[in-house]
């Protein structure tokens, strides 16, 4: 997953942590699975991204990858901490949630 997000270890821990205190995925020994509220929470977002895509480097987009994601209107996922609601964004755009 790290690779895939292009996150370090510490920070898929601790964006895992998160999202598992706020009950969107279930960590076990098995791996890690989408809960009915993830995924509840993952299609109301996902509806509210009409357009995504890369940016190439500028001066307002500095770094070696960077991406921007439309939202049409205001999630009504209003309950989840913003920053947790940017990371499932960050999540979900790069991952596929099953």
């Amino acid at each position: 997953m790290c690779k895939e997000l292009f996150l370090g270890e510490g920070s898929v821990r601790a964006l895992v942590k998160h999202l598992n205190a706020e009950g969107i995925i279930e960590s076990t020994k098995v791996g890690t699975t989408t809960t009915s509220k993830g995924k509840r929470v993952s299609k109301q977002l996902l509806s509210s991204i009409p357009a995504e895509m890369s940016l190439l480097r500028c001066s307002v987009a500095i770094s070696k990858f960077n991406y921007a994601v439309l939202l049409k209107t205001k999630p009504v996922v209003s309950t989840i901490n913003p920053v947790l609601l940017s990371c499932l964004v960050y999540l979900i755009s790069g991952l596929a949630i099953e």
